[in-house]
């Protein structure tokens, strides 16, 4: 009998054999309360390296005994895409970090530029946006989680093997350019901060080569532009099924 509901949780690490017996309160506590599986539900546990499709063979408020069903390593969406993002205000980069996970960004790269806001990546808040990465990728089922890093300049946070598109009202049609991005193999998407950039900042991305691409014909926020661009290109460009 196919199981009833299938959940995700996101786990430090997945024991090896056949069965897992959970004592560990917090996954206990997740399981009952938050996803409140029970007996025969279907979970898939995921790492930073692996998934693992598990049922649920007895559960209590102590201990919770799952059967694994199948095992596999945890990849990223292709192409992959890389994130540029000047720092924003707390939630709009909050906001920010969860679409882009949830679309299977694999990298972020956070730079400063002349109108982003000042840092926000001091110790506690990247524990923060660790904790958003795993709820975004738990919803969606989506288990790669992204890297996260920081890049003095624009042309330093652009990776080399990329196609770089820039997103802004001024740019071409996003749909002129997807016969040269269906050959990328990586993307590197940059967005503005609240303000855009500088016409300075712009000059140096079309010197590195990036496409100004257009999304709509209004003005978007930084975190709208993400989930509406990276969302058009993950419909455009995903692989066709074997």
């Amino acid at each position: 009998m196919a199981a009833a509901h299938e959940f995700a949780l996101y786990v430090e690490n997945i024991p090896g054999g056949t069965q897992w017996r959970i004592t560990d309160s917090g996954i206990i506590h997740r399981m009952r309360t938050v996803l409140r599986a029970r007996f025969d539900d279907t979970v898939v546990f995921f790492s930073a390296r692996e998934q693992a499709r598990a049922v649920v063979k007895a559960i209590s408020d102590r201990e919770i005994l799952v059967a694994f069903a199948e095992r596999a390593p945890v990849v990223p969406l292709m192409p992959l895409i890389d994130l540029v993002l000047p720092f924003l205000e707390r939630t709009a980069c909050e906001e920010a970090i969860s679409a882009a996970t949830v679309l299977g960004v694999r990298r972020i790269v956070f730079v400063r530029t002349q109108k982003s806001a000042p840092s926000p990546l001091s110790p506690s808040f990247k524990e923060r946006l660790h904790r958003i990465m795993v709820a975004a990728a738990e919803q969606s089922k989506q288990y790669c989680l992204p890297e996260i890093s920081e890049a003095a300049t624009l042309a330093t946070a652009l990776p080399p093997d990329a196609t770089a598109v820039f997103f802004h009202p001024t740019g071409s049609p996003l749909t002129a350019a997807l016969p040269t991005l269906e050959k990328a193999a990586r993307i590197a998407v940059i967005v503005g901060p609240a303000g855009d950039l500088t016409a300075d900042e712009r000059d140096a991305l079309a010197h590195k080569g990036a496409c100004f691409l257009r999304l709509t014909p209004t003005v978007l926020r930084s975190e709208a532009a993400i989930m509406v661009g990276i969302g058009v290109l993950r419909t455009a460009l995903q692989p066709m099924p074997l």
